[in-house]
């Protein structure tokens, strides 16, 4: 199993939907996939009580932001939340548009590492693909402000 954390990996998902999203033929996302697929990583293991923290009150996240150690709880966090509420209302008002600290600083994370996140936010939104919109959030997650 391979996920896309951050630049060049992300690479891999954007150029496949954005060939997909113009009408390419089968054999061209093939021959796309495996030129990038050398580029991925493979999963790192997750930290349960980590993601125990995270799903207990988003107040816990102070702890994980802006660590890559941290995607994966954060991916399985937000996969929980958005099989819970569905990820509109996960992504858009709680963690994106809320207006508070949290929602803020995500929105920085967001513009971080050249807007590989917003990239894949928007590619989520706009197949309806509540597993893209968790890697956003994630990703999101482990970016630095500092970035920006």
């Amino acid at each position: 199993m391979t996920i896309y954390v951050t630049s060049p990996s992300t690479v891999v998902l954007h150029h496949i939907l954005a060939l997909y999203g113009t009408g390419a033929s089968p054999s061209l996302l093939e021959k796309a996939y495996d030129l990038r697929d050398p580029l991925q990583r493979p999963v790192e293991p997750r930290h349960d009580a980590a993601v125990r923290d995270l799903l207990a009150s988003w107040d816990n996240a102070i702890h994980y932001l802006g660590n890559e150690e941290h995607y994966p709880d954060f991916l399985a966090s937000f996969q929980q939340r958005i099989d819970a509420q569905g990820y509109e209302s996960t992504v858009v008002q709680e963690h994106l548009l809320k207006g508070d600290a949290h929602a803020d600083d995500l929105l920085t994370r967001l513009h971080a590492g050249v807007v590989h996140p917003l990239i894949q936010l928007m590619y989520g939104l706009e197949w309806k693909q509540p597993a893209i919109v968790a890697e956003a959030l994630a990703q999101t997650c482990v970016h630095h402000i500092e970035e920006v």
